[in-house]
């Protein structure tokens, strides 16, 4: 990120491309949804989509959503560099398949270490959470998730709702 722009750039999950984002908001803050990842694992288990959410009453226009795994951890990479909060909202979307009734359990690392960027928050339906993780310092976000379900009932998506990245 050069900071000017908001122009993000790195290496997408194929590795062939660079990836950009969408011009920042006002005060240097832009929406993650627009940034590309940089690595998917999540995609193995269930479709990774931006857009709409819907959690509770709700809906948060600039969301990604990606499926967590059923007792292992699924994890979405982002560039981060330069930026030095992330703010969202995390939840289970209303439309979930196999929503009711299973935890998820969402981790903020720095960087692929083990290094948190804010507490763990645990979701269920209709019980969202609000993330401000400090980035400062941080290459790469890397958001990892947890699903409390078995089999093929721990698949359940979480949205990052509304997620941005900010300055300050």
């Amino acid at each position: 990120d050069n900071g000017a722009t908001g122009m993000q750039t790195g290496v997408t999950g194929n590795g062939n491309a660079p990836a950009t984002s969408s011009a920042p908001l006002s005060g240097g803050i832009a929406n993650l949804s627009a940034f590309e990842p940089v690595q998917n694992d999540a995609q193995d288990d269930g479709p990774f989509t931006t857009g709409n959410s819907q959690i509770g009453p709700d809906t948060y226009p600039n969301s990604i959503i990606f499926y967590c795994g059923a007792g292992f951890q699924s994890h979405v990479v982002y560039n981060v560099a330069g930026y030095k909060t992330l703010t969202t909202t995390v939840g289970v979307p209303n439309n979930a398949k196999y929503g009711a009734g299973n935890t998820l359990s969402v981790i903020f690392y720095k960087d692929g270490t083990s290094a948190q960027l804010a507490p763990a928050v645990n979701v269920t339906l209709d019980h969202p959470q609000s993330v401000r993780a400090n980035l400062d310092g941080a290459s790469q976000l890397v958001v990892g998730c947890t699903g409390s379900g078995d089999g093929d009932h721990g698949y359940t998506p979480v949205a990052l709702a509304n997620a941005t990245v900010g300055p300050s």
